[in-house]
């Protein structure tokens, strides 16, 4: 894609930081970076690592070659300056790179560093770099771990400190039980402990403590959700947008101290978008084999679809959970809706013999306070949001036990190797569950 007379940026699925100079498109792309193992490193004859394999598949979408050279750091950055290479990574944007480099919009890798301890330790650890002042903790000489950490370590609040030539080192003194704790790029970390136990993963005998205590990345990045008009669940609400997932999906968020944008759109423009890559993630979405090939679905549950039989209080319906015991029932459907396999054969098979079909599920809601029909069969928060805005929610009652109940997701962007925010957030989600702040959320939604 060409953005100047002279030049031409090629945008990537993950970032790269790209020195604009003109070149065939038939001469495959130089790029360099530094041996920083498991990002980037030489092997042999070959250059590996996560950042490398990300650029190659990049790259081959764009139908383009690139070759990659490991060098040390600072002849890599003269290059990148006077424009020998065609880009350089991992790189951090400073005032002074930007004057001779172009920076991409997406970040190439995040750089997290954490805390990591043996699973066994009695280490407790808040968040705070107070909480490890009389702890002893694995550093590497000369490195930077994050505002917060340099900060401590230079105030002196952190007492016990052993220092170390390189990462690996730490990981072996903590293994070893010479140190309590070690702070560590978190790929990093993996790699060397990969390395300690043979690559056998299910030995590996340490824990990241709490998800973050600092994170340094590329550049700072929103990320991008997109979504369906569905309320209550998420909906536009002036210029912006408001709903429970949205609630829910807002806090799980700021917990993680990620910014988050959320668009509502048409839900094929939806699918498209996190297909490409032009969105991070999309929600509330039913998993499928085909959606499954472009998409990184959480495991935690987002949000279930409940379905349920839903009548007036006053109103005496003897449903016992089966079809049969609401054969004579009159009920109100949506026309050309689906509710799940149960409702749908017994509405094909004739076993439902009174139905009312509606354009939309709000006019079900007023005949049924109208006493018109008596029942009505629906998505519960979706009765519920109804049942709210016609003041409703005292008069109607939902039947037991529900008909369905379909999982939906938020998923991530393939395209965007996002499968490690997925995780972070499944762990965020899944605590908001178990403390109840999950239910909270909703039932102040429909407080209000």
């Amino acid at each position: 894609m060409v953005t100047g007379f002279l030049f031409r940026r090629f945008v990537l699925s993950a970032a790269v930081l790209l020195t604009l100079i003109l070149s065939a498109a038939a001469t495959p792309l130089q790029l360099v970076t530094l041996q920083y193992p498991p990002y980037e490193y030489q092997d042999g004859d070959k250059v590996d690592g996560i950042v490398v394999r990300l650029l190659h598949h990049a790259f081959e979408k764009l139908g383009r070659d690139i070759e990659i050279t490991v060098l040390p750091w600072k002849r890599a950055q003269l290059m990148a300056k006077k424009g020998q290479v065609d880009g350089i990574f991992t790189v951090y944007e400073t005032p002074e790179r930007l004057k001779y480099l172009d920076y991409s919009k997406k970040v190439l890798i995040p750089q997290t560093v954490s805390l990591w301890a043996l699973r066994d330790t009695d280490v407790s650890y808040d968040g705070t770099m107070e909480s490890l002042a009389d702890v002893s903790i694995g550093l590497a000489l000369g490195v930077s771990y994050g505002e917060k950490a340099d900060r401590a370590l230079k105030s002196g609040a952190l007492k016990h400190l052993e220092y170390a030539p390189d990462s690996a080192q730490n990981i072996k003194k903590l293994l070893a039980g010479r140190t309590s704790v070690v702070i560590m790029n978190r790929y990093g970390a993996l790699h060397h402990l990969m390395e300690a136990h043979m690559k056998r993963l299910a030995h590996i005998t340490l824990i990241a403590m709490g998800l973050t205590f600092c994170a340094t990345a590329v550049k700072a990045e929103t990320v991008r959700l997109v979504t369906l008009e569905y309320p209550p669940y998420q909906y536009e609400a002036g210029s912006d947008a408001d709903g429970i997932v949205v609630r829910i999906l807002r806090e799980a968020f700021a917990k993680m101290k990620a910014d988050i944008s959320i668009e509502v759109l048409p839900w094929k423009r939806s699918l498209k978008m996190v297909e490409t890559g032009d969105a991070d993630a999309i929600f509330t979405a039913y998993k499928t084999a085909e959606r499954e090939t472009f998409l990184d679905y959480s495991k935690t549950v987002l949000m279930p679809q409940v379905v349920s039989v839903w009548v007036n209080k006053d109103k005496s319906v003897a449903f016992d959970g089966s079809m049969d015991s609401l054969s004579d029932v009159s009920i109100g459907l949506v026309d050309g809706l689906s509710y799940g396999g149960t409702v749908d054969d017994a509405i094909t098979s004739g076993a439902l013999t009174s139905l009312d079909y509606a354009p939309e599920s709000s006019n079900n809601i007023k005949k049924l306070m109208g006493g018109r029909i008596d029942a009505v069969i629906m998505n519960k928060y979706g009765a519920m949001h109804h049942l709210k805005n016609l003041g409703g929610l005292e008069k109607v009652v939902e039947l037991e036990p529900e008909l369905s109940s379909v999982p939906s997701y938020i998923a991530f962007s393939k395209a965007n190797n996002l499968a490690g925010m997925r995780d972070e957030l499944d762990t965020v989600l899944q605590g908001m569950i178990d403390s109840g702040e999950y239910q909270s959320i909703i039932d102040t939604y429909f407080a209000q």
